[in-house]
């Protein structure tokens, strides 16, 4: 997961600091992983979406409110960021809002993950060891 394809995800401009998101989604990486029974689904596994989509989830909803900071009280809350682009700056509870909101699909992902590892059913080499 990487920077380029949270700011996709969220339609960020280039403007946003890749370390900014880089860290985020470390953080996400961090706070999710111990919720798995074991490591998360590798490259090309089934859930390997889910998990990746429930990191990029929790990464937004945490830069959410990091980045429309970045306007000063008083300040306008438009800015041409890209060109002719306008983006404007969300106040505290649309913020708020929209964080909570990414927060809820990334908990749907890793609920998916979750529920689907626990439908696995038990390999043939554990039933026979038991």
């Amino acid at each position: 997961m990487t920077p380029a394809e949270l700011r996709t995800l969220m339609g960020w401009p280039a403007e946003v600091p890749e370390d900014l998101l880089a860290r985020h989604i470390a953080s996400a990486e961090r706070a999710l992983r111990p919720r798995l029974a074991g490591e998360p689904p590798a490259e090309g596994a089934d859930g390997r979406q889910d998990w990746v989509d429930a990191v990029l989830w929790r990464a937004a909803a945490s830069v959410v409110p990091t980045i429309h900071t970045f306007a000063l009280t008083g300040a306008a809350k438009v800015g041409r960021l890209e060109g002719n682009v306008e983006w404007r700056f969300l106040g505290p509870e649309e913020a708020r809002s929209l964080a909570e909101d990414l927060e809820t699909r990334s908990e749907a992902a890793l609920g998916r993950l979750i529920e689907a590892a626990d439908e696995t059913p038990l390999s043939g080499a554990f039933l026979s060891s038991v």
